[in-house]
């Protein structure tokens, strides 16, 4: 590669470098190896062709075992016989012996048969040796290349003359015999050792019988020549084509994978001085190798990405029928191989450790891949997305880029500015700078929508409000300094309090805030003490949507558990009769709002089910229905101890003798084998009951950072159940889940997930979110409130009956004086009723900010801090606040149409625009209202409802501190 370098070296001209004063400095720039004709004496496709393609050369021959390595990962399933010898091929392989020094080519060239042995030759004479000495990679005319060590001090640094004549360097004495296969599988390591031996010898040039020097690649092909004799490997095309069959599928999995052997095509770089790349830059792909069936036979069936949820029978049906065709097969079987291969490789303990056991990407695979090829000092730039700074799996890969980065810039594609699509107009990617490995200290940069915010916020001047998502109307392009925040490990610190991790703290998940003004939210959430964990929570995941749609359920594992709730005769599609037949998905749960969107509206419906409309007896829809046995399907739920219960059968001699038989019988032993903690393990059981028999508070696990609000949470009550992308949790007491489900509904809550980048609120990441207190100040107040929105049907009228509160009536009015508000908070009864939930738009708005307001003072949250979290987290609101409305009978009007109110129309906004405008000319114009809306009429103003509703609370929860009914640092009423 040395001389390769040097054959197709080129000047190159570059303005400012031919002042004779500075030859020196750029001499590297004139490189041309001329012929004495002038001529340069090989191309570039000559020089190519000799290094890269030549069968043989030892570039090849490293290239072929690495192809076999790789291309193991790949392997075909109809292919396996090639490996483990069980194809027809190796039926009748003879075993050649051949004496040390023997003509492998004529053994190879040997028809199969009875083994041969070749005639002992003797060996050639050998030449006195001859040195190179030591020189540098890519090393300019005149540079001396060495394999050896100069023969005296005073030698050292001269060109020696070489002989051109070169003679063979075959040891003197034979080793003896050496006994090989002509046909040889890749079925254990001797096999793997025999294919090294054949492409790469047994063993090195021996010691002062070979050296040589050589000033071109003509005299280096030679060279080759002679080296591979004198190391006894095969002949190339032979032993690939003849000895090892195996090798064709691996030169087909090769050219079709485009294996990159990084330290074989770039060994110059390498090998130099720094040992490895100065520069690297590049957008690795953004890919996850995940398999999925239903393209792969949509590419000769259409109907499997077409049609809109299948039945399971139809699918299956239609499945087998495209499977039956052989090319159906051999295709999918192909994407199969493919996919799980490509997975399994970038999961591999041994090839990417810092990758292995996390979700497998082809970004994180170039992280790394980057990082093990810089040089010393050498820097790298890669714009990849920023998954692996959240998530638990990924805890080691982001603690090794921590340790490397020195700029991370993380980018918003709004209005695909960035990328087109398929990249989301809401999608976040990075810029991440990364030096050599050291000690963390980094600066992070997010939510930006311009590379200039990346250039120059840094040297900008601190003027203007603080930087946010959004500024006078649009995106926030602005370069600020309080963009920069400076990552070490005290930031870090910080960071793992705010999201309740424990752990080393390199593993601590990367948080995004828009400036440091967010610092005083980050640190409030963070030093906030008590978290859900500590209230030992049951959560479920539900059922598995995949799964229980399989028939694997049931006595002989033949039933399934749902099936899509559609084509039923004489049912509309998606109807549930009762809340025990509804199975929840996501979307229907919204923020305290247990009917929201519904299957038959639609994936673009974005306001749901009116509350207003619905009846007191109303149940939502159900994609879902149970298909299974009754007591199958509750078999299959996540069972959750009635402790009461528990206490009571622990404490019953009858109970703990019987439970002691039954184990007995069971394990065909005596009832005085039987331990106390098995018989305690059998009561529990027996004391627990399907999740679906209580309330619960239920939340989407996905959180979406790109709409509204990033975390939807609702109460549902007993009966229901539903698939995994909703979890569903209940604590020690009814009122106790009920103050859960306000905190989910709360804005700092939101806020904190958002911030800390969890995308997946299961059950270790809600362990970790901050927790209510029934005994809190403001536990009554958030309540009323939780529980006004949630209870929207007569399915919740025990629970309101059991929570209900007689002091609301005197002590529980809005926090704020909302202009024309009707709907009183206060005014409520002991039973349910129609009016007991909140059911007009202002209303349930006026509940919601209201509830933003509270959570922040329980958490500690100042009213300035509340406003900067808001600005920095929640750009959709801040665009339909401004053109948000409420009338004089609590209905909504709104400018845009993703938060038009209920019944309204494009039609009722224009008008509503001809009469501001008018209104605005003369309070008493003539000019109408739009039809079926009565002035007059509120504007939103959240930031201003906030500090009123905060200043209120605030002042409730001080007034309870001074009276001694409550302690800030201890978040406890005080012991008298």
């Amino acid at each position: 590669m040395e001389l390769s370098e040097r054959e197709i070296a080129r000047t190159i001209d570059v303005w400012g470098t031919d002042r004779e004063e500075d030859a020196e400095e750029y001499a590297f720039l004139r490189r041309d190896k001329q012929n004495p004709d002038q001529s340069l004496p090989l191309t570039k496709e000559q020089v190519f062709k000799d290094l890269f393609a030549a069968e043989g050369s030892p570039y090849w021959r490293l290239k072929q075992v690495m192809d076999a390595w790789c291309a193991l990962w790949f392997w075909p399933l109809e292919k396996v016989g090639l490996l483990d010898g069980a194809d027809a091929e190796y039926a009748t392989a003879p075993v050649v012996t051949a004496e040390a020094g023997a003509d492998l080519d004529a053994l190879l060239s040997s028809m199969a048969g009875l083994a041969v042995q070749v005639e002992d030759r003797a060996p050639e004479p050998t030449p006195a040796p001859q040195f190179l000495e030591p020189g540098l990679l890519f090393t300019m005319d005149g540079d001396q290349i060495s394999l050896g060590e100069a023969e005296s001090d005073d030698e050292a640094g001269k060109k020696k003359e070489t002989k051109k004549k070169r003679g063979s360097s075959a040891p003197k004495k034979p080793s003896g015999p050496a006994r090989r296969r002509d046909v040889i599988p890749l079925a254990d390591l001797d096999d793997w050792i025999a294919f090294l031996e054949s492409m790469l010898g047994t063993g090195s040039v021996p010691e002062d019988t070979f050296a040589t020097t050589v000033d071109s690649l003509e005299e280096l092909k030679k060279l080759e020549d002679l080296i591979q004799a004198e190391m006894g490997m095969d002949d190339a095309r032979k032993a690939v084509e003849t000895r090892y069959p195996w090798m064709r599928v691996v030169r087909d999995i090769a050219e079709e994978q485009g294996f990159l052997h990084w330290e074989l095509d770039f060994a110059g770089v390498f090998t130099s001085e720094a040992g490895g790349f100065d520069l690297q830059v590049g957008n690795p792909p953004w890919v996850r190798p995940e398999w999925k069936e239903d393209p792969v036979l949509a590419e000769y069936e259409p109907w499997f990405m077409l049609t809109e949820k299948p039945k399971a029978e139809d699918k299956n049906r239609r499945r087998d029928v495209e499977l039956a065709r052989e090319e159906v097969q051999e295709y999918l079987l192909g994407e199969v191989t493919n996919t799980v291969t490509m997975a399994s490789y970038l999961s591999s303990a041994p090839v990417y450790p810092l990758i292995s056991g996390s979700q497998p990407d082809l970004y994180r695979a170039f992280m790394c891949e980057v990082w093990d090829h810089a040089g010393t000092g050498g820097a790298a730039g890669m714009v990849h997305p920023d998954t692996h700074f959240a998530g638990d799996k990924e805890a080691a890969l982001r603690a090794a880029a921590y340790r490397r980065l020195r700029v991370h810039g993380d980018f918003v594609n709004a209005g695909n500015r960035f990328f087109p699509p398929p990249v989301g107009r809401s999608s976040h990617f990075g810029v991440h700078i990364y030096g050599a490995e050291g000690d963390i200290s980094f600066d992070s940069l997010s939510w930006l929508f311009t590379v200039d915010s990346l250039r120059l916020s840094a040297s900008a001047e601190n003027t203007g409000t603080d930087p946010g998502v959004k500024y006078d109307g649009d995106w926030d392009e602005r370069p600020h300094p309080k963009r920069v925040v400076r990552v070490t490990p005290d930031t870090l610190k910080r960071w793992r309090r705010l999201a309740g991790d424990e752990g080393p703290l390199e593993h601590t998940r990367l948080v995004t805030p828009v400036s440091t003004a967010e610092d005083p939210a980050i640190d409030a959430l963070g030093t906030y003490p008590l978290r859900l964990g500590a209230l030992s929570p049951d959560i479920t995941r539900g059922y598995d949507e995949s799964a229980a749609k399989k028939a694997k359920f049931g006595p002989n594992k033949d039933q399934r558990l749902i099936d899509y709730n559609t084509g039923i005769d004489g049912q509309e599609d998606y109807h549930a009769k009762a809340w025990n037949d509804v199975i929840f998905k996501g979307p229907q749960i919204g923020v305290a709002n247990p009917m929201f969107k519904q299957p038959s509206q639609g994936g673009g419906e974005v306001r749901g089910l009116d509350p207003r409309a619905l009846t007191d007896d109303a149940v939502p829809e159900s994609e879902y229905r149970c298909v299974a046995p009754h007591d199958v399907f509750l078999g299959e739920q996540d069972k959750w101890p009635d402790w009461e219960r528990y206490e009571a059968l622990l404490a019953s001699e009858e109970e703990r003798a019987q439970a002691r038989l039954r184990i007995a019988e069971r394990r065909k032993v005596q009832p005085e084998e039987v331990e106390d903690e098995q018989v305690e393990k059998f009561l529990l059981a027996k004391a627990s009951y399907p999740y679906s028999e209580d309330f619960r508070v239920a939340w989407r696990e996905r959180v979406a950072a790109d709409t509204e609000r990033a975390l939807y949470g609702a109460l549902l009550p007993p009966g229901t159940t539903h698939v995994h992308a909703v979890r569903s949790a209940r604590l020690a007491t009814r009122s106790l889940t009920a103050l859960t489900a306000g905190f989910l509904a709360a804005l700092p809550i939101d806020y904190l997930l958002r911030t800390a980048g969890v995308g997946h609120l299961d059950v270790a990441q809600a362990k970790r979110l901050p927790a209510p207190q029934s005994e809190h100040p403001l536990a009554s107040a958030l309540l009323l409130r939780t529980l006004r929105l949630n209870l929207l049907t007569t399915a919740y009228a025990d629970l309101w009956e059991e929570l209900y509160d007689p002091k609301w009536l005197g002590y529980e009015p809005w926090a704020i004086n909302w202009p024309n508000l009707k709907t009183e908070l206060h005014k409520v009864t002991p039973t349910w009723q129609r009016d007991t939930p909140l059911r007009t738009e202002y209303a349930r708005r006026a509940a919601l900010v209201e509830i933003d307001a509270l959570v922040a003072v329980w958490l500690g949250i100042d009213a300035d801090t509340l406003i900067v979290m808001y600005r920095a987290r929640y750009p959709i609101t801040q665009d339909f606040d401004p053109v948000t409305w409420f009338d004089a009978n609590e209905r909504k009007i709104a400018g845009d149409r993703y938060t038009y109110g209920f019944d309204q129309t494009k039609d009722h906004w224009t008008q509503f625009e001809q009469y501001c405008e008018a209104y605005d000319k003369d309070p008493n114009t003539d000019t109408p209202v739009p039809d079926g809306y009565t002035a007059p009429f509120y504007k939103a103003n959240r930031e201003r409802e906030m500090r009123e509703a905060h200043a209120y609370f605030k002042k409730r929860l001080d007034e309870a501190v001074a009276k001694g009914l409550w302690d800030p640092e201890k978040m406890e009423v005080p012991t008298p």
